[in-house]
C-alpha cells in the first residue's frame, strides 16, 4: 500500500470513497470500506463521533435515528448499547423500511484501523471534543497513521488542540463551506500548517488549483459523482476528489483516458441499452472497456426511461447495437454478454462471491433456454 505522498507522486487523480462505497453499500461501515478497497479506492473516507463511554465510533450524523434501529445521539449511548443495534438503516443517503443486512454493527475506529491500515489511505472527518480528540489522536498515533491518513477538522480550536498534540498527525482543516476554494481559505491552510485541503466542487476554479500548487497543497475535492464532473475537475488541475460511487452507470460519454483509468482503478460500467436508446443518449464504448479489462455489467435503468425491466431483451440490444455501430458482427460475442449479465454484475455490486456463477456454495443463477 502506499502513503500519501506516494499516492499523490505517483498518481495524476487520487481517488477517495466517501462513507465508502457509499451508493452501493451501508455508509459507514465495515462492508462498504471493504467494496471501496476492492475497487481500489487509494483513500476511505468516513466520520467519527463519541460514545457515552468515550470510544470513537463511525458515524456521519449527529444522531443515529437515520442510520439504524436506534434513537437519539451517539453520546447518549455506550458502545455496547450501539453494538446492538443494526447500522444497515440507510442506502444511498435514504432511511430504509427494512435494513440491508440482517445484522450489522457500528465499526469503531479502531476497528477501521486493524482492519483497512494496510490496505487504504484514511480521511478522517471528526467531530468531537477535546476529550474525545485525545482518544482520537492517541489512536492515530499508536497505529501510526502519519501519512497513511489525516485527520479533517473544521474548528480552529480543535485544530489547534490537535497541533498541540502532537505535530506527527497531519490535519486537513476546512474553513467555512464558501471559504475553502478561495485564496484567503486556501492561505490559511497553508499557514496551519496543512499539505491537504478539501474545497467544495461547486465553488473551484482553475484559479483554485493554481493557488493550491503555489501554496504546495494537496487538493481532494468535494465531491465528483459523474464522469464529466470527475473530468471537468481534472482539467482544471484538481489532485483528486471524493466519490460515492464506485460503479459507473451509462458512460456514453467514455474518453479513451476514462477507459484507461476505469481498467486502473477497477471501476465497473452498468451499461443500460434501452434507456440509452429510449432517451437518445448515445452507446458507451462497451468493447473497447472490455478489451482493457474494465467489468461491465447490465442494467435495465427504471421503467421510466426504458418501458421495460427485461434482462433478455437487455441482453438482446447491449449485443445488436455494438454489432451494428461497429459495422462488425464478431466485436461482441454471446459469452461476452452472458457474462455482463451475471457475473459482471455481480462483481459490479461486490457479490461475486455470493452470486453471478453456478457453483458450489452460491446462491443459484441460471439461464435456462
Amino acid at each position: 500500500m502506499q502513503t500519501l505522498d506516494q499516492l499523490y507522486s505517483s498518481k495524476d487523480v487520487v481517488l477517495t470513497a466517501h462513507r465508502g462505497a457509499s451508493f452501493d453499500d451501508a455508509e459507514n461501515t465495515l462492508p462498504a470500506f471493504e467494496r471501496a478497497v476492492s475497487c481500489k479506492a487509494d483513500i476511505i473516507e468516513f466520520d467519527l463521533r463519541m460514545t457515552a463511554d468515550g470510544v470513537p465510533i463511525v458515524l456521519h450524523d449527529k444522531t443515529i435515528d437515520r442510520t439504524s434501529d436506534g434513537t437519539g445521539t451517539p453520546e447518549e449511548h455506550s458502545l455496547a448499547e450501539l453494538k446492538k443495534l443494526n447500522f444497515s438503516y440507510c442506502f444511498r443517503k435514504e432511511r430504509l423500511e427494512k435494513p440491508l443486512y440482517p445484522q450489522l454493527e457500528i465499526p469503531t475506529f479502531e476497528e477501521v484501523l486493524k482492519n483497512f491500515r494496510d490496505k487504504a489511505c484514511m480521511n478522517i472527518q471528526v467531530y468531537a471534543d477535546f476529550d474525545g480528540m485525545k482518544e482520537i489522536c492517541r489512536l492515530y498515533l499508536d497505529y501510526g497513521m502519519s501519512d497513511r491518513g489525516y485527520l479533517t477538522i473544521a474548528s480552529d480550536e480543535i485544530a489547534q488542540f490537535v497541533r498541540n498534540y502532537s505535530r506527527d498527525i497531519e490535519i486537513c482543516l476546512t474553513p467555512g463551506w464558501e471559504n475553502r476554494a478561495t485564496p484567503e481559505g486556501l492561505q490559511k491552510c497553508a499557514d496551519f500548517g496543512c499539505r491537504f485541503v478539501q474545497p467544495v466542487w461547486k465553488s473551484v476554479t482553475p484559479e483554485t488549483f493554481e493557488v493550491c500548487k503555489k501554496l504546495g497543497l494537496r487538493a481532494n475535492v468535494y465531491f465528483a459523482d459523474e464522469p464529466e464532473y470527475a473530468r471537468e475537475l481534472i482539467s482544471m488541475g484538481a489532485d483528486g476528489f471524493l466519490t460515492n460511487k464506485m460503479l459507473a452507470v451509462h458512460c456514453v460519454n467514455l474518453t479513451k483516458r476514462d477507459i484507461r483509468r476505469f481498467a486502473e482503478y477497477g471501476v465497473s460500467i452498468s451499461h443500460n441499452p434501452a434507456p440509452n436508446l429510449y432517451l437518445g443518449s448515445g452507446i458507451p464504448p462497451i468493447p473497447e472497456s472490455l478489451s482493457v479489462g474494465v467489468n461491465v455489467a447490465l442494467g435495465t435503468d427504471g421503467a421510466a426511461s426504458n418501458n421495460s425491466t427485461d434482462m433478455l431483451e437487455t441482453m438482446k440490444l447491449a449485443a445488436l447495437i455494438q454489432k451494428g455501430i461497429h459495422r462488425d458482427a464478431s466485436v461482441i460475442s454471446a459469452d461476452q454478454v452472458i457474462r455482463m449479465a451475471t457475473c459482471g454484475g455481480a462483481k459490479a455490486i461486490g457479490m461475486e462471491n455470493l452470486v453471478g456463477t453456478l457453483e458450489e456454495g452460491k446462491k443459484a443463477d441460471m439461464i435456462l433456454f
